[in-house]
C-alpha cells in the first residue's frame, strides 16, 4: 500500500515502507467452515516473498477493517477484529494483539 492509498483511509504509512497489503473479503459461510483462513492467506504471502528474494522484505503489515456493512454477518465485526479487542481487553498492547 503506498502512503497516498493509506492517506485516504488515515493509515500511518510512511514513503519507503514496504507493508503488505491485501483487500480479503471472506464470506461468513467459508470463515464458519475454515478457521483461521486470514492466517492461511498471510503464510502463504510470506513463503511466496521468501522464494522471490528480488521482492524484498517487508517492513510490516497493517490491518484494517472498513465499517461499510461486509461484517454486518458477523455481528458488526470481523472475527479477526473482535479478537483483537478481546486480547486487548485482557491487557495487551495494540502491537500484541495485533
Amino acid at each position: 500500500m503506498s502512503p497516498e492509498e493509506a492517506a485516504l483511509h488515515n493509515l500511518p504509512i510512511n514513503a519507503g515502507e514496504k507493508i503488505i497489503y491485501g483487500d480479503i473479503n471472506i464470506s461468513k459461510e467459508i470463515t464458519d467452515k475454515f478457521a483461521e483462513i486470514g492466517k492461511v492467506i498471510l503464510d502463504d504471502t510470506y513463503e511466496f516473498m521468501k522464494k522471490n528474494k528480488e521482492i524484498g522484505e517487508a517492513d510490516g503489515v497493517l490491518g484494517f477493517w472498513k465499517a461499510d456493512g461486509v461484517y454486518n454477518p458477523y455481528g458488526g465485526q470481523s472475527v479477526n477484529l473482535k479478537a483483537f479487542w478481546k486480547a486487548v481487553d485482557t491487557g495487551m498492547s495494540y502491537e500484541e494483539a495485533a
